[in-house]
């Protein structure tokens, strides 16, 4: 009956075990989604910015003429 327990216990570890590497493998993957977003979220901005430059430019050079 004790060594049945133990056995239990024993599979019961090496189960938490795994999700714990799970978890950690989890929580790099959002790490890493979160500054990919972070960098793609600052590009499309930059390229807002560039946009509007540039719409700015068109209607400079359309209006002085």
């Amino acid at each position: 009956d004790l060594t049945e327990k133990l056995e239990t216990l024993r599979i019961k570890r090496l189960e938490e075990r795994e999700k714990l590497k799970e978890l950690d493998r989890l929580r790099l993957q959002l790490d890493q989604m979160t500054e990919f977003k972070t960098k793609i979220m600052e590009s499309q901005a930059s390229l807002q910015r560039d946009l509007q430059r540039a719409k700015l430019e068109v209607f400079v050079v359309f209006y002085s003429f």
